[in-house]
């Protein structure tokens, strides 16, 4: 019975990926989470702040901390948690940071500091390159909190940055002080479908004709797509993949001889997130994969070749 759910368990999350999957996934576990943590590198690769306008001397910064702690969707946000988030911020320096937080960072507040200028902040949050080279009718979805200060969705197609969309104000009954965990998702445009070059961003200004300090952050940032038409269908591959120990605690080895230089190995959970990403050369004597930071269960390992052509798929047991 064991096997026989195991294997419709693994037939299951081969069906989602053979249409619309969740390919990328982005929940901030990848860093410390501690307060004031200004830089984070996570599976995906390294996120980027970028400058887009003026910037005070006690402008507001992007943090990656669970002092505004990711609360799910249609929850109140709250400083009390371990889950960290993606949020704008004041610093020790600002205007106003005597009141609402001396030291900086401590949730999702900005200094608006009366219209100050040395608070004046034009800031995009960027996100590592997204290799949609095997996807297309890509969706992008997350779950953010935001007063009325402005925060623009932007999307990157490999040349230029263009405003996607503007999330509304979650400020609302019984949240106010707050702001309300909310869920939004957008499709992306059609110039993002087989585009190995897509980067999503999220750019922040502050508004100094109010007084909200509420700023913004985000959530469970998820990209998802059917598997374009120009990838092998599933049980074509020729290449020849060999893992071991498998099943394994979490750590072991994949290799193969037959796949072209600079291939990617991703694994997935059985919910479609991705928790693992690295190389995988002919040259090498395998890559080693570790998901012992990840709870006992089936994952799916997908290999690519650098243009992004899917070379070979199987399942792995991770048993603790």
């Amino acid at each position: 019975m064991k096997k026989l759910l195991l294997s419709a368990g693994l037939s299951i999350m081969l069906f989602g990926y053979s249409n619309a999957q969740v390919f990328w996934h982005e929940n901030w576990t990848g860093g410390s989470g501690a307060q004031g943590t200004t830089t984070y590198t996570g599976p995906n690769g390294a996120w980027t702040v970028a400058a887009t306008g003026t910037n005070g001397a006690g402008a507001n910064v992007w943090y990656f901390s669970f002092t505004e702690s990711a609360m799910g969707r249609d929850s109140c946000g709250t400083s009390s948690g371990t889950h960290a988030t993606a949020h704008i911020g004041n610093v020790a320096t600002s205007p106003n940071a005597h009141i609402y937080c001396p030291a900086g960072d401590c949730k999702a507040w900005a200094d608006i500091g009366s219209g100050a200028p040395s608070d004046r902040t034009n800031k995009m949050l960027e996100s590592p390159v997204i290799n949609c080279s095997t996807r297309t009718g890509i969706s992008f979805s997350f779950n953010y909190l935001m007063s009325h200060h402005i925060a623009d969705v932007e999307y990157y197609d490999g040349s230029a940055w263009a405003v996607l969309t503007n999330p509304a104000t979650t400020i609302v009954a019984p949240c106010f002080s707050n702001g309300l965990w909310t869920h939004y998702s957008v499709t992306l445009p059609v110039s993002a479908d087989n585009n190995a070059n897509v980067q999503i961003g999220f750019k922040w200004s502050n508004d100094t004709n109010n007084y909200d300090t509420i700023s913004f952050a985000v959530d469970s940032i998820a990209l998802s797509g059917a598997i374009s038409s120009a990838v092998k269908a599933l049980g074509t591959y020729n290449k020849d993949f060999n893992v071991y120990p498998n099943p394994n605690n979490g750590l072991f080895t994949i290799e193969s001889s037959d796949v072209s230089d600079n291939s990617v190995i991703e694994v997935y959970n059985v919910i479609g997130e991705k928790v693992f990403i690295g190389n995988l050369n002919s040259a090498q004597n395998g890559s080693t994969v570790d998901l012992r930071n990840q709870p006992s269960g089936i994952y799916l390992y997908k290999v690519f070749s650098h243009e992004g052509t899917l070379e070979g798929i199987g399942k792995i047991m991770v048993q603790k």
